[in-house]
């Protein structure tokens, strides 16, 4: 009866601890994607900007770079498109709080199933080396 309680005690702490850590990597990887968007996008949003500086202090070199300013300002739609740059901040944090704890609860049950499995394997195991031992000749 201890083991089996000291068990229980170890699986669900080794559980707990795995949940908590695929939490914290489920919500680094989202804020990581939300991070790489926005930079992105703050990047060429400052090209642009600076471009529209250039066409009024300098629009010669405005005029003469028009496909470079043409791919700036391309490149900045499509930052802006992009899905982690378009939702509220609000949705962000929705993401994250989701994330965190759906994944701390796969964490939790999938280290609780390995224990478990790998506790019925090695009775199944115990049980057929037994019945082989048993068989032979001593």
């Amino acid at each position: 009866m201890n083991k089996k309680k000291s068990f229980h005690k170890v699986t669900s702490f080794l559980a707990t601890c795995a949940g908590i850590t695929a939490a914290c990597i489920c919500v680094l990887l989202i804020y990581s994607e939300y991070h790489s968007a926005r930079s992105k996008f703050d990047i060429h949003n400052r090209e642009v900007q600076g471009w529209e500086a250039c066409r009024q202090a300098n629009p010669e070199y405005y005029e003469a770079s028009k496909k470079t300013v043409s791919s700036s300002r391309q490149n900045l739609v499509e930052a802006k498109s992009n899905f982690w740059i378009r939702i509220p901040k609000v949705q962000l944090a929705g993401f994250l709080a989701l994330g965190a704890i759906a994944s701390a609860v796969v964490g939790y049950i999938a280290v609780w199933s390995i224990f478990l499995l790998g506790r019925l394997g090695l009775h199944k195991f115990n049980a057929w080396l037994t019945v082989r031992l048993q068989g032979c000749p001593g």
